[in-house]
């Protein structure tokens, strides 16, 4: 009787392909900010030049460009694979439990703000449970977090909200540790939220 719902599959990742969707990454973010995909791919492989390389995203305009070449990447992944998978494990929720709230993921890229191409789940309560973090996150520059690019990010999330139909629980957002300076940051995505009426959880390790 505790239960609200059913987070079934966290950040789905189509496997030995997502090495290949990195790299994709790497070349249309090159190839969009003008420089060599191999000093790209370096660059982020040193805390410092990652942060210069990131601040190209701080234009939402180029951000969101990035997502839409990267998109079509994951259609195949997402409208098949992950929507067959759901499909299947909510009809068996469904069997137990008639009304809790299904949460339905977007893949692991659609944190980095790349437009989800997921389908509509045939089912009569079911929300999209987006996650959300800057690109900074899990590292010691997380003080540093653009709220430009977690903005984009979000604001992602509700264009795919908005066309899906169906309300918004925020599956993860934060992960700000006990770094110090982050507050601003915070602020910021609860304000975005609460403008948007959507409910969230904090993650926090």
């Amino acid at each position: 009787p505790a239960v609200t719902g059913y987070d079934v599959l966290n950040e789905p990742t189509p496997g030995a392909a997502s090495a290949d969707i990195f790299e994709t990454i790497i070349a249309t973010f090159a190839a969009l900010t003008g420089q060599d995909p191999m000093a790209v791919a370096a660059d982020f492989t040193d805390p410092q030049e990652k942060l210069a390389q990131l601040a190209h995203l701080d234009d939402p305009a180029l951000h969101r460009r990035l997502g839409d070449e990267l998109a079509p990447m994951l259609t195949s992944f997402e409208g098949e694979s992950v929507h067959r998978f759901y499909t299947r494990v909510v009809a068996r929720i469904r069997e137990a439990d008639p009304e809790g709230l299904i949460l339905r993921e977007h893949d692991y890229f659609g944190n980095l703000g790349i437009p989800v191409p997921l389908p509509a789940l045939d089912d009569h309560a079911w929300v999209y449970s987006p996650h959300g973090y800057d690109l900074v996150v899990d590292t010691e520059a997380m003080p540093l977090a653009s709220d430009r690019r977690v903005t984009t990010i979000f604001e992602r999330a509700a264009e795919t909200a908005e066309r899906l139909g169906v309300p918004v629980v925020v599956g993860e957002w934060g992960a700000f540790s006990g770094h110090e300076g982050i507050a601003r940051h915070a602020e910021v995505q609860l304000e975005l939220f609460d403008r948007r009426a959507w409910s969230w959880f904090y993650w926090c390790w």
